[in-house]
């Protein structure tokens, strides 16, 4: 079905177009030897005012089709809080330069890329060191975007510090989490942890707290976990103390005084695991990874589709009526008598 912006110049052009049509009519009755050349002419001439007035009305071509209803979702964003997030080594492009970050800060700024894309979904993060803390419970309000960046704003390397009891228990977060979901339903809910990977606490009590862990995730298949390994996997990073004005590093953490430094490295081989164990993915952070679409399309393909709607698309015909009429204008000076 054609639409049209504005009727005005369509009738205009359509009834320039007739009267052309009329004129050539009557002088092929009044003309013998009228040339049927003069009649291609003219009959071109008709067209191009008609595409002319189909353009300036805005023409468009509407066609119904029917488009996929997808669920809504439940995402819980899990960031490590420990003391090793504040490592600088995340290597990042701004403004052509290149510079190092906080796993803390690159995971704050993945979150913030993020939510913006979730419009509609329930969004809600916690943060997890040696305990698991709902900074923000699930949400399904249009503004949860600002209230998750301003809770986004207050952890900072001050609040990992002093803030946070020092550890890593991925099984306390996943009990967390899984109780911050509630009871199980048919809505899909998704856990996004980005962590190093590095188990830090008392190795008795990690082990208890995975598998109370376990024996409850085991239930849940309404829920999915991703694993975003943050952090350079290639050599070991200093954890920083201190730092000056400018946010870099003057001292790091020590093993104790005048001891050797506290060293951090991601721990792949323990995210794989963990992934496998829990029927998730696992897939590491680099700043040549577009992890606002990995996780976007991460999404989308757990999204169930729950019906089907109709929605009009239009195709606007100008340029196509446009090249049309200057088409017609490039062949009439070479039509030759037929």
């Amino acid at each position: 079905m054609i639409s049209l912006s504005n009727f005005t110049y369509f009738w205009i052009a359509t009834l320039i177009s007739l009267l052309l049509l009329a004129l050539n009519f009557f002088t092929i009755k009044r003309v013998k030897f009228y040339r049927r050349r003069d009649i291609l002419r003219n009959l071109m001439w008709s067209g191009i005012i008609l595409f002319l007035g189909l353009a300036i009305s805005s023409a468009k071509f509407n066609w119904e089709h029917s488009v996929p209803v997808k669920e809504r979702v439940e995402a819980i964003f899990a960031l490590d809080v420990s003391l090793s997030a504040l490592a600088q080594d995340v290597v990042i492009e701004e403004s052509e330069q290149v510079r190092k970050i906080s796993r803390l800060d690159f995971e704050k700024q993945q979150v913030e890329n993020v939510i913006g894309n979730l419009k509609g979904d329930a969004v809600g993060i916690i943060i997890f060191a040696e305990q698991a803390i709902p900074l923000q419970i699930v949400l399904s309000r249009e503004d949860y975007q600002n209230s998750l960046l301003r809770n986004l704003r207050y952890i900072d390397k001050d609040f990992v510090r002093y803030g946070v009891k020092q550890g890593t228990d991925y099984g306390v977060l996943i009990l967390t989490t899984l109780e911050q979901f509630g009871e199980k339903s048919k809505t899909k809910k998704l856990i996004f942890v980005l962590t190093d990977g590095e188990p830090q606490g008392d190795e008795a009590n990690l082990q208890e707290n995975m598998e109370k862990a376990m024996k409850v995730f085991v239930k849940r298949d309404d829920v999915s976990i991703y694993l975003i390994g943050v952090g350079n996997i290639r050599e070991p990073s200093k954890i920083p103390q201190t730092e000056d004005e400018e946010g870099n590093p003057k001292e790091y953490y020590r093993q104790k005084e005048g001891g050797d430094f506290i060293l951090t490295r991601p721990n792949p081989e323990f995210l794989t695991n963990l992934a496998n164990s829990t029927g998730g993915h696992y897939f590491h952070a680099t700043a040549d990874k577009d992890l606002k679409n990995i996780i976007g399309s991460s999404i989308e393909k757990e999204r169930r589709i729950i019906g089907f709607e109709k929605q009009t698309k239009a195709i606007d015909l100008t340029p196509y009526l446009l090249i049309s009429s200057l088409v017609f204008l490039f062949i009439i000076p070479f039509i030759k008598s037929v």
